[in-house]
């Protein structure tokens, strides 16, 4: 159970980091408040949904004692794609969309790749560092 609490701290720090990448993302680019303003929440509500799939994934590999945070956070990033993808309509690639639209979805997805790969690496150090210890 301590494994499982681990890679779901794991997964709470990944959408909070991609939280703040994706409002630094938003500061940098300058775009207006008025047509910005609420997709960090879309963000956090993409995040929020795709938590109960992999939750429920996590607690059935956990039977076969196969959990590690490296499978977690792919888990999580493939359900948040999916999600984002199909059920919250989060297409950046279509062509009605202007450049401001395609480039704040493209953001979306970057945002959580980068803190997945933040959170990564971190764990890679962390067990190397113990390793030689």
């Amino acid at each position: 159970m301590k494994n499982v609490l681990k890679n779901f701290g794991a997964v709470l720090i990944t959408i909070i980091i991609s939280f703040f990448i994706f409002i630094m993302f938003l500061k940098a680019m300058e775009y207006p408040g008025g047509a910005v303003g609420m997709i960090p929440l879309v963000l956090l509500r993409s995040a929020t949904i795709s938590l109960l799939p992999t939750i429920v994934i996590i607690l059935l590999l956990r039977i076969k004692g196969i959990v590690t945070t490296n499978k977690t956070l792919l888990i999580f990033l493939i359900a948040y794609i999916l999600i984002s993808y199909f059920y919250l309509d989060i297409r950046p690639f279509e062509r009605e969309n202007s450049e401001m639209d395609k480039n704040i979805k493209l953001w979306i997805y970057f945002s959580q790749f980068i803190s997945c790969g933040v959170i990564l690496m971190f764990n890679k150090i962390r067990k190397r560092l113990f390793q030689n210890t």
